[in-house]
């Protein structure tokens, strides 16, 4: 649906080809994360397979980091840097680089832990592998530059978006409504819904070891992330292609769209005003000819000629 919805001026966008590539991340984390599964229930009393838990535990951590990147990207599109001042854009965009740096490099260090700990406990099963615990403080700190990242980013878009619903409604068109009506939605789907379950998640991480819950929110905030993005994304692809779809229409196609779109009211007066107007001068045409023939019967009865 992302390719068959958007155009090929779409497709060559950075925020295009970056869903295309957390897509693909999520899906080669499911495989991995099954394979990892079946073995599991295969094999319990089998050790893991560390090289590949530490991919799926890696490519967890690090996927959130590049769709808030994305989101970063989106939120540039509703701060331009020809219409905004400049303090204005280092009061939202520096701190979202000092947070993405801080968890990078944070990730890096919960990585090497992870792995550390995976090799000193060479015989862990799966039944017994699921311990946070082990990597404190760095998944808490993890989780909460996350909260902290999208809370922010998702504060100064609804806030964007808010200044521009301000607008006197009689003063902006109909095409500048429903356009923040599309960007309140794509907040929601973007910002808004991920950071509460990111709330969800950073909760849970200072509620001490759950078992299996901690490590199913954690799984699942991941992939609600990526569906997210990849919603928006389809949202604006989908109008991008109609727009497009519009615009390659013959011009009778266009008008007669634009009368089926239109106020029927609207549509009425215009052929009730166009229909008046066709009958008023058709009357003028036959009383200007009628009075050209009675003109020319009288000058025949006055100066009658012979052949």
């Amino acid at each position: 649906m992302l390719f068959y919805f958007s155009t090929p001026a779409l497709r060559v966008r950075p925020i295009f080809l970056m869903n295309v590539v957390s897509v693909a991340m999520g899906i080669v984390l499911g495989f991995t994360i099954a394979a990892i599964t079946i073995e599991a229930i295969r094999h319990p009393d089998e050790p893991l397979d560390v090289n590949m838990t530490a991919f799926a535990i890696s490519s967890s951590l690090i996927i959130p980091i590049f769709i808030d990147v994305i989101l970063a990207l989106r939120l540039y599109a509703v701060f331009p840097y020809r219409t905004t001042s400049t303090w204005i854009l280092c009061i939202v965009f520096v701190p979202l680089v000092l947070f993405k740096v801080a968890r990078l490099t944070n990730v890096i260090l919960l990585v090497v832990k992870v792995v550390d700990v995976l090799r000193q406990r060479g015989s862990t099963t799966y039944t017994n592998a699921v311990d946070f615990e082990q990597l404190n403080p760095n998944h808490k700190i993890e989780w909460g530059l996350l909260v902290v990242d999208n809370c922010y980013a998702s504060a100064f878009f609804l806030w964007k978006i808010g200044m521009g619903r301000r607008i006197k409604t009689s003063g902006i068109a109909s095409y500048a409504r429903d356009t923040l009506t599309q960007l309140f939605y794509l907040g929601i789907a973007s910002f808004v819904f991920p950071c509460m379950l990111a709330i969800v998640q950073f909760v849970f991480a200072f509620l001490g070891s759950r078992g299996y819950a901690e490590l199913y929110i954690f799984v699942s905030n991941v992939y609600v992330e990526i569906i997210c993005s990849l919603l928006a994304t389809l949202w604006v692809a989908q109008n991008r292609w109609f727009e497009h779809r519009i615009s390659q229409q013959p011009e009778a196609s266009r008008i007669s769209f634009f009368k089926d779109t239109s106020h029927p009211s609207n549509v009425t007066n215009i052929e009730t005003n166009n229909a008046v107007g066709s009958q008023n001068s058709s009357e003028d045409s036959i009383v200007k000819a009628n009075g050209e023939m009675d003109a020319r019967r009288a000058q025949g009865i006055l100066n009658p000629t012979t052949k």
